[in-house]
């Protein structure tokens, strides 16, 4: 699977928060690799710990940064979040469960 890199038509202008999707997308690449080496679940699933525990951490920081600007779209914002934090762990079982390619593709692309 190929790597996702940063390029600056991903730059939100805010180093905080440039800087977490930077690491995001790190242990996305993390996770790639691992699956591409056909690491163990173990690797793979501790990977996919650290990718959850930053995602918490990043949208605590991101919503408290779009309420302190008055951001029009912060609810919906934060729905997408609460969205995207619970089909984490899915996908960790769902690759856990079912090491395919396909699923492998899905699962970094999402």
């Amino acid at each position: 699977m190929g790597k996702v890199e940063w390029c600056d038509g991903l730059s939100t202008g805010v180093a905080e928060i440039d800087n977490d999707h930077k690491k995001l997308l790190s242990l996305i690449n993390q996770l790639s690799e691992a699956i591409d080496s056909q690491q163990t679940q173990q690797v793979i699933g501790d990977i996919f710990d650290q990718l959850e525990q930053y995602v918490m951490q990043h949208f605590v920081r991101e919503e408290a940064l779009l309420y302190r600007c008055h951001y029009e779209g912060v609810e919906s914002h934060i729905k997408s979040h609460q969205g995207f934090s619970q089909k984490i762990p899915e996908l960790k079982t769902l690759l856990l469960t079912n090491s395919s390619r396909q699923v492998a593709e899905e699962v970094t692309q999402f």
